[in-house]
């Protein structure tokens, strides 16, 4: 890949079209059974066996504060890696389709704009103009806080997420 450029993952949530560096991503996952987890929060969709591994998955929409819609046959997990406390968590992500790996120019990326996105402007890292559409390059890392982060990892390890048998 010539330098300059970023090769990133694009997805769908509803009509938006987001992208992840393709560094975070480790795979894409269609028709995936996931186990709910009680007291969890509610943008954790529960786990998934991954090969002899729990995986915690999160629902994106929720997360976002976007309308929910069924899942179809595009709908799919992202398996992710996000930088947590000097380690990194392995997660999916719930998106409604992937699009493509596709290759930016960095010249072509924006700063996201004060208003107007769906999602916070925190989770983003920029955008770009394309035709019709723009296109949201999200920040894994400033996606979940510390506290949802640590969840996240209570439901990879198999706890339920409840405070009383977590001694940190």
């Amino acid at each position: 890949m010539d330098e300059g450029q970023r090769q990133c993952l694009t997805f769908w949530l509803l009509d938006t079209m987001f992208a992840l560096p393709i560094t975070v991503v480790q795979e894409v996952l269609q028709d995936v059974r996931i186990t709910p987890i009680p007291k969890t929060p509610d943008f954790l969709e529960g786990v998934m066996n991954l090969r002899g591994r729990i995986v915690p998955v999160v629902d994106l929409k929720k997360k976002f504060a976007m309308a929910h819609t069924p899942h179809t046959e595009d709908t799919a997990v992202v398996v992710v890696c996000i930088p947590f406390e000097n380690r990194e968590l392995l997660a999916g992500i719930r998106v409604d389709g992937v699009e493509s790996v596709r290759s930016f120019a960095e010249t072509a990326l924006c700063p996201p704009p004060q208003m107007g996105v769906p999602v916070p402007l925190d989770f983003l890292e920029a955008i770009l103009l394309e035709e019709d559409q723009v296109l949201l390059f999200l920040n894994i890392a400033r996606i979940f806080t510390r506290s949802e982060l640590r969840d996240v990892r209570r439901a990879e390890k198999g706890k339920d997420g409840g405070e009383a048998d977590d001694p940190s």
